[in-house]
């Protein structure tokens, strides 16, 4: 007799993560808080690139600034822009979240004009715009991961690994409410897993002309997760005979990698033609700032994971089960193994050999948000693991300890309570026990 399944545990799971990070939004810290909404800080930089070029027609001098900064007050200076030797302003941010999130900017601009708030770019319509496209991208993201990850694993299993992902990681604070460009690397970094498993089962143009189209856009919005690009290079490769298949995978169909190559230049295309409007040259280093560089030789690893500045075991501990879960992927899916081995590897390398490795206002390492797409790979792989009964209580007392102790320090941050990339082992002491005085 056939079963039927009422519920979907994935569905399921992914809308109490969404109803939770509305709560987050809407009343634990609204957007709207600020002169500046959700462009503020670094947020500014990413988003400029809209106003200035639909709005006031000014991409190059920006004489719109300081009206901008005068009212809405993104920050205390101006650090996003930096004014070359031509007399140019070059945004140092790169301009692939202003292509993403375009849409939602002439939503946004329809919106303020309906309801006749400024046309200015800034008004509270284009905040709000700006929220619905942050929680669109991350529907969409854990609808595409669900899937990804459905491929592999059990129902249960996909639907606790979101869980963990969302509510058990710093994933709380930046998929949503926040612009800055975590969130979207993240969503990028499932629409190339999703798009490589289907040109490997399907070998079809659009999913190669997809998986280009997706490492371009996430090279974009953060250079580093062009890394991204090794997860189709190597997928399904689990030794040296495997390899070889793959390249003669690709050189049978080299129409289909073409393509991954042109719609990787499309996607990029919009910096190159921005650079060298402002710059006169088609790739340019925007950020240079004296000082802020990477420390290839010596990357700061253990700060990375261990300092209470902004260390990720300890304030995300439930990632070592993330680390563990490789060990399971390796046994059970190996032709996925090398694929998210590498990426996290490398990723981790480069992030952490930035010579600010403490991120300025980062809570628990937040460059590595988009990773958690890949990394939920081997979790799931963990969470299916037959553990015996002992070992089951004790991993899932951790895993509801580390969800808990997540959200309290996420609550406690957009609080203000966290003195964010300096706090000391007392500072986070007594945010710990700070009801409790």
């Amino acid at each position: 007799m056939k079963k039927f399944h009422f519920i979907d545990c994935g569905f399921l799971a992914i809308v109490i993560i969404i109803l939770i990070y509305l709560v987050f939004a809407l009343y634990i810290e609204p957007f709207y808080s600020y002169p500046g909404g959700l462009t503020v800080w670094d947020n500014f930089g990413y988003y400029l690139y809209m106003p200035a070029h639909f709005i006031y027609h000014d991409l190059s001098y920006m004489h719109f600034l300081p009206e901008v900064l005068k009212t809405y007050r993104p920050s205390p200076d101006l650090y996003q822009v930096y004014k070359m030797g031509n007399g140019k302003y070059l945004d140092v941010y790169p301009v692939g979240m202003a292509i993403l999130y375009s849409p939602f900017f002439f939503i946004g601009h329809i919106w303020a004009t309906l309801v006749q708030q400024p046309l200015d770019g800034f008004s509270r319509p284009y905040q709000e715009a700006i929220l619905i496209g942050n929680f669109c991208y991350c529907i969409v993201s854990l609808l595409m991961l669900r899937k990804v990850l459905r491929k592999y694993f059990s129902d249960k299993v996909v639907a606790l690994t979101l869980l963990i992902v969302c509510l058990g990681t710093n994933a709380s604070l930046y998929l949503t409410n926040t612009f800055l460009s975590h969130g979207q690397g993240f969503f990028l970094g499932v629409i190339v897993l999703y798009a490589t498993i289907q040109w490997y089962e399907k070998h079809k143009w659009y999913w190669a002309f997809l998986i280009g189209l997706g490492v371009g856009l996430a090279a974009c919005t953060r250079v580093p997760e062009i890394l991204i690009g090794i997860i189709p290079l190597l997928w399904n490769v689990k030794d040296a005979e495997s390899f070889r298949a793959k390249l003669r995978l690709f050189v049978s169909r080299w129409t289909d990698v073409f393509l991954m190559i042109v719609a990787f230049f499309i996607a990029i295309l919009p910096q190159m033609i921005y650079t060298h409007h402002i710059t006169g040259k088609y790739f340019y280093n925007t950020y240079f700032y004296p000082g802020q560089v990477f420390d290839w030789t010596s990357p700061h690893f253990y700060n990375c994971l261990f300092s209470f500045r902004d260390g990720l075991m300890i304030y995300t501990p439930i990632i070592i089960l993330f680390f563990i879960g490789f060990y399971f992927l390796y046994k059970n899916f190996r032709m996925i193994f090398w694929s998210c081995i590498i990426y996290m590897l490398l990723i981790f390398y480069v992030y952490f050999s930035w010579h600010i490795w403490w991120y300025g206002g980062s809570y628990s390492q937040r460059e590595l948000v988009p990773a958690l797409a890949v990394l939920s790979i081997p979790l799931a792989s963990f969470l299916s693991h037959r553990f015996s009964p002992r070992l089951k209580v004790i991993v899932s007392v951790f895993i509801v300890f580390c969800v808990l102790l997540n959200m309290y320090d996420s609550y406690m941050v957009v609080k203000g309570h966290f003195n964010l990339g300096n706090t000391t082992p007392q500072e986070y002491s007594n945010i710990l026990f700070y009801y409790l005085k």
